[in-house]
């Protein structure tokens, strides 16, 4: 009874790390699956199980992602998120290193054993840039790095589905442009946090009228 509450205690964490960035990574490159499975042309049942690898694979993803975000961004969730795990106290930030290394581990192996190492790393390397090094403080290199990310997601997803690698580059790459000019949007609401905490997003910036809701 008690490892069945910790598991449902461990499952509740992770939530709780992910569910703000979950309809923009999970739903979108499952989708993305179901596509490039539809267009590979196999059973419904090879649809379903490519689709749920990809669920598997993309949540892991995400976990090790706000996992490194949050781990760095402490300060920034005291002022815009304190209801997240770290700044709330519900995870000490030893934990929350553990349960990095441990998930980053997980993922690479699940990664290289589906055959998509190449999206996967690659996700993970950008995401790591993202919140270990000073990338996320200028606001165009934060934009090419998160775009970057969300696009080797998507590419790791249509491998995933077995359609065509050209068709799925080519549909990769006009969502990519359209990502990259709209990304932004998304830290609309956080820029108080951000500049206090030396991030000076493309919101902050660009100033007003582009930031007004937020300022």
């Amino acid at each position: 009874m008690a490892l069945f509450q910790q598991l449902v205690e461990e499952a509740d964490v992770s939530w709780a790390f992910t569910y703000r960035d979950f309809t923009a990574t999970v739903v979108p490159f499952s989708f993305f699956t179901i596509a490039s499975s539809l267009e590979a042309g196999p059973s419904y049942e090879t649809l379903l199980i490519n689709t749920s690898k990809c669920a598997v694979l993309s949540f892991l993803l995400l976990y090790t992602f706000t996992k490194s975000n949050q781990i760095n961004g402490i300060e920034e969730d005291r002022i815009n998120k304190l209801n997240r795990p770290i700044v709330s106290g519900r995870v000490s930030l030893q934990g929350a290193y553990a349960r990095y290394g441990v998930f980053t581990l997980g993922c690479l192996l699940l990664a290289f054993a589906m055959g998509v190492e190449a999206g996967a790393v690659t996700f993970m390397v950008l995401g790591d840039l993202h919140n270990f090094t000073d990338i996320s403080s200028f606001g165009p290199a934060k934009d090419f790095t998160t775009t970057g990310g969300l696009t080797s997601g998507l590419y790791t997803a249509w491998v995933l589905g077995g359609g065509d690698k050209r068709r799925g580059i080519n549909w990769i790459a006009c969502l990519s442009i359209s990502l990259l000019f709209t990304i932004s949007i998304q830290h609309l609401g956080d820029v108080i946090g951000d500049a206090a905490s030396g991030r000076y997003t493309t919101p902050w910036m660009l100033g007003k009228p582009y930031g007004k809701f937020c300022f």
